[in-house]
Parts: structure tokens; sequence; C-alpha cells
């Protein structure tokens, strides 16, 4: 490795002077859009019981800029979504990941052509989040309250075209 110090130049200079030598990384490597996954059955560890209601798959999505781990039926609250009624679905198109007992697919950034569909079932308000304030032996304190809107919502289910789920 060389240093900037063997070379007799600052760390400024020393810098220009390779900035020609390294390649950006972009133009180096083209990676997949999908990585797929597979993990090998294991006698060591006994598989668990899946209820016959769900399906045995748990996708990551992004929405408001929050990450949830999901699975099927499960109940989710948002911040507060202005748009949809209640009763109304939703399909989501970032899905960061999907996976299975046997398999993991992980996307770059988003796994393409899959989606997670959404029931839209309250829109409400959070439990009170209670702020209180004190500055000791000054005699002063104040309690305020804050109650976010949510928008509750339950997974239907969960799509990803050309892989068996």
């Amino acid at each position: 490795m060389i240093s900037a110090f063997r070379c007799g130049l600052s760390n400024v200079h020393f810098f220009r002077a390779i900035a020609p030598l390294i390649r950006p990384l972009s133009t180096t490597l083209s990676l997949p859009k999908l990585t797929l996954v597979s993990h090998p059955q294991s006698n060591q560890f006994p598989a668990a019981t899946v209820p016959e209601h769900c399906k045995p798959v748990f996708a990551i999505m992004k929405l408001n800029g929050t990450q949830f781990k999901v699975t099927v039926n499960d109940v989710i609250a948002v911040d507060r979504i202005k748009d949809p009624d209640i009763g109304e679905t939703i399909d989501i198109k970032d899905v960061l990941l999907i996976g299975t007992r046997d398999r993991t697919w992980v996307g770059r950034p988003n796994v393409p052509e899959s989606r997670v569909r959404l029931l839209v079932e309250e829109q409400t308000r959070d439990e009170k989040v209670v702020i209180f304030k004190m500055r000791r032996r000054k005699g002063s304190k104040r309690t305020k309250g804050f109650r976010r809107h949510v928008t509750v919502m339950r997974v239907t289910d969960i799509f990803c075209k050309g892989m068996e789920l």
C-alpha cells in the first residue's frame, strides 16, 4: 500500500495523484437485480409447524420510509396515509426481501415483479405518548401529550411473479 507520507505528498495531493488510477465501482461491477439464497434442510433442528391458514412466506417491505417484516394476516399500524378509504386494497411494490423456509430472494434494491397486498382496516390515532419535562430544584415542570394519526392495515397476500412461494 502506497501512503502519502512515503511519497512526500500531502493527503490532498496524494489523492489527486491516484484518483485516475481508481476506477469507479459502478463501471467495474454489474450486479444482478436479484439474489437467490437456498437453505438446505438440516435434520439437526426439527421443522416448526405452520398453521393451515398461513402461507409460510414473509416479506420485508418499505412503506412511508419505514421497513416492515410481514407475513399473511399480519396487522400493521403505519403513519397516516390520506388517500385510501376503509376497505380498500393497496399494492406495495417496494419489496426488499421475500423469504420462505427453503429460499430467500434478496432484491437490489427491490425484488422485481413482487408486491404485498394490504387491506385498509381503520384510520385512527395511536396511544398517547406522555412528554414530561422537569427542571430540578426550580419548581418548573410541564406535561404534554401526543397521539399520532395512524392507518391500520392487514396483509392479505404476498405475490412474487415467476417464483414459487
